[in-house]
């Protein structure tokens, strides 16, 4: 059988016992901090990235909204060919022209305001692949 006064425990049973300190707590939650702080400062940067993507989607997907509905409202005397360029212009009188001429090809230099160069895709929607550094301002304004 064992002997009780010779068990192991917590705390010193004599003054004779070795002194048991306790364990400093400050440095193991300060690491403990620090992993979770470079741990949230990895997830926020990931999150950030993603939300940076969905931005950018976001903003390509309105300005083709944008100049989608403008090109359903020029005037077009062209059937549109899936995959062909096209040239969206704003007149000086504000209306709007889809053309197969393009900004650079015109003779005697372009006419018309140049928005924006798109292809219609199959499904019947325009891809936008360039447009005018201030298109925002070439586009109708909607009344609020």
């Amino acid at each position: 059988m064992s002997d009780p006064k010779h068990r192991s425990t917590e705390y010193p049973l004599s003054t004779l016992s070795p002194p048991i300190k306790p364990t400093d707590m400050t440095q193991v939650k300060q690491q403990s901090i620090a992993v979770t702080n470079h741990y949230v400062k990895k997830e926020y940067a990931r999150l950030q990235e993603q939300a940076d993507v969905i931005m950018r989607q976001f903003h390509d997907l309105d300005r083709r909204v944008k100049i989608t509905e403008v090109i359903m409202q020029a005037r077009m005397r062209i059937k549109p060919v899936i995959g062909q360029s096209y040239w969206l212009y704003r007149k000086r009188d504000n209306t709007y022209v889809v053309s197969l001429i393009g900004k650079d090809s015109w003779a005697s230099g372009c006419p018309h305001e140049f928005v924006a160069e798109v292809h219609q895709l199959g499904d019947s929607t325009w891809e936008v692949i360039q447009v005018a550094p201030d298109f925002e301002e070439l586009l109708p304004q909607k009344e609020v």
